[in-house]
Order: structure tokens, then sequence, then C-alpha cells
């Protein structure tokens, strides 16, 4: 069930709903311990029902209004990034002023070279 399908019932449609799919559960999980459940993802699904329908309910008390995806969050246009040449010069620029760092690997050539 989606949630699309739950905010389109009544308010006295989902609270039978609940009850209904809280029935279900419960005999679910009583077949799965009984190992008669075929299917055990029954009961996630169930489960995840029930709180769809206990979710717009309790949105619908506190007067929330819930909008769709689509509306909810509108595409972001992306700004466009400064090309890589310009940030690697600014780099050696700012670095220009500092020695260069040795390594312990170049500090070892070096002294072998002397």
């Amino acid at each position: 069930m989606k949630a699309a399908e739950v905010r389109e019932k009544s308010t006295d449609e989902l609270r039978s709903l609940e009850k209904d799919l809280a029935v279900q559960l419960w005999q679910a999980r009583f077949d799965n311990h009984t190992n008669r459940l075929d299917d055990t993802a029954k009961i996630d699904h169930l489960r995840r029902d029930i709180a769809r329908v206990k979710t717009t309910l309790t949105q619908r008390e506190r007067g929330e209004v819930v909008k769709e995806k689509a509306e909810a969050k509108p595409a972001k246009a992306k700004a466009p990034k400064a090309p890589k040449a310009e940030a690697a010069t600014a780099e050696t620029a700012e670095g220009a002023d500092k020695p260069a760092k040795t390594t312990k690997k170049s500090a070892k050539s070096a002294s072998k070279a002397k």
C-alpha cells in the first residue's frame, strides 16, 4: 500500500484499516511461529502499512499539510564548477613563497648522493 493511497481514505476508513492490519499482523506472526507462513516478508509489509496509516492519522490530528514528493522538492539548479586549471595555478602561486617539504625517501636519496 502506498502513502498516496492511504492519504486518499477518510479518517474513519483509516481507523478501521489500522485495526484490520493489526489483526492481519497478529495472524501472520502466529502463522510464522507455527511454520505455516510461506512469505515472511508479509510481516514487514504489514508493519510498514500500519506505520503509514498511523502517521497519516497523526498528521491529520495535528492539522499538518502533506505535499507530494514532486511538489515538496523542486529540482535544484547546479552552479557551474570553477575550472581545475585556475585552482591549480592559485595553489602554486600561494606555495611559491614556502620551501618544498622533503620526505624521508627524498632525504635518504639526497644523503646517499653526497
